[in-house]
């Protein structure tokens, strides 16, 4: 249904449609697409703010593991802590945001913190460098360009641009008692489509969010 590969030919793959364009996303259709889905999410995350010469903390270590639900206490936390929503969490093997916070306030908030601290870094990693070291290979255009005649949509935008109209912004989401990360240019989610448990690291972007962002 979707791949996703950094290579000197940028790629984007939406829900319907696999495109490539040379140093720019070509996204097409849709409210949001994905972009990169990372198995082993903590040693991921890891390894992508050491490209940026950036160590991520113990804490937010410890916090992405149980929100992402790699951490080998997760079932456990979620049997003392979980409220609501506590067969979700066990059924996805991972915390959200309202068990989380009854286990660790600290935890919770350094998490949110941390995406909101590192946030251009973040969209930085996402839209335009992936786990390229070579600069050449890197995209400075995201273009939207609706090819399913479902929308009139055919905008290109600047990386660096949009990069410096981020605030940070970032917060739990609302649903399903904080299972998501809302950031200024789409979301971060738990995902896992092939059922395999735990899950993944997914980030979504947003084509309204990032328009809003460029009329500013």
């Amino acid at each position: 249904m979707f791949t996703w590969q950094y290579t000197a030919w940028c790629a984007v793959c939406t829900h319907r449609t696999y495109f490539s364009v040379h140093r720019a996303y070509t996204v097409c259709f849709l409210k949001s697409a994905l972009i990169p889905t990372f198995d082993n999410t903590t040693e991921t995350v890891t390894l992508c703010c050491a490209c940026y010469d950036k160590v991520i903390p113990d804490d937010v270590k410890r916090a992405i593991s149980l929100f992402w639900g790699t951490a080998h206490d997760t079932r456990d936390i979620v049997k003392e802590f979980g409220g609501k929503n506590k067969a979700y969490e066990l059924r996805k093997h991972r915390l959200v945001r309202e068990t989380l916070e009854a286990y660790d306030s600290d935890l919770c908030d350094a998490l949110l913190k941390w995406f909101n601290d590192n946030i251009k870094d973040i969209f930085s990693f996402c839209f335009a460098t992936g786990l390229a070291s070579d600069e050449s290979e890197w995209a400075n255009i995201v273009w939207y360009r609706n090819e399913l005649a479902e929308n009139d949509m055919d905008d290109m935008f600047n990386v660096d641009d949009v990069r410096e109209r981020l605030l940070p912004t970032a917060e739990y989401g609302t649903r399903t008692s904080g299972s998501t990360i809302q950031l200024p240019f789409g979301f971060v989610q738990w995902h896992s489509p092939t059922k395999v448990i735990p899950g993944c690291m997914q980030f979504h972007h947003s084509y309204e969010k990032i328009k809003n962002l460029m009329r500013r």
